[in-house]
């Protein structure tokens, strides 16, 4: 019994996002090279996370967890 709940646990985890949205990140929109022509370049940013936690993570949550802390690093700088 206590294996099963470990190994839901760790599928759970898998799939789980921990860097959650901040505040000043809300204002900052995630832009691809055709939408950003006009917009002033204030900086870079660089963010890394886990895509194995145990088990290999949902390639789509860590790529939302990714935009997340790249929003939530740019926007110190100025950036929406």
């Amino acid at each position: 019994m206590r294996k099963l709940t470990l190994g839901g646990f760790l599928l759970a985890a898998a799939g789980c996002t921990w860097v959650h949205l901040t505040d000043a990140g809300e204002d900052v929109q995630i832009g691809y090279a055709g939408d950003v022509q006009s917009c002033k370049m204030l900086g870079t940013v660089s963010v890394t996370t886990q895509s194995k936690v145990v088990l290999e993570r949902d390639a789509t949550k860590v790529q939302e967890e990714l935009y997340t802390l790249a929003r939530n690093q740019a926007a110190p700088m100025g950036a929406t």
